[in-house]
């Protein structure tokens, strides 16, 4: 697998007590939307305060599966998931950076 970050939306802070836990948003291929509260350090390695703007664009971590067509599916680092449980999401390749 390739280490890849891809595209969410941080929308709220969810827990001030350190390391803080933040609520993202991110939309899959079919443009349905899906939620995580994680800690702010397993979520990107950007320094995030509980003063950040709502609807700031983040980068999280990931690693790319595959590519079919122009949609990369990817699996969350370190045991991330979604709050309905997924771990691996298909994303527009727009949404999902190389690094």
């Amino acid at each position: 697998m390739t280490d890849v970050i891809v595209r969410a939306t941080a929308l709220r802070w969810a827990s001030d007590p350190f390391p803080g836990s933040l609520a993202v948003s991110i939309v899959d291929a079919a443009g349905q939307e899906h939620r995580i509260v994680e800690k702010v350090s397993v979520l990107t390695i950007r320094e995030v305060t509980n003063a950040i703007p709502l609807l700031t664009e983040l980068w999280i971590p990931a690693e790319m599966e595959h590519i079919d067509g122009g949609r990369v599916s990817i699996t969350f680092k370190h045991d991330t998931e979604t709050r309905s449980g997924l771990k691996r999401l298909l994303l527009e390749a727009d949404d999902v950076r190389w690094i």
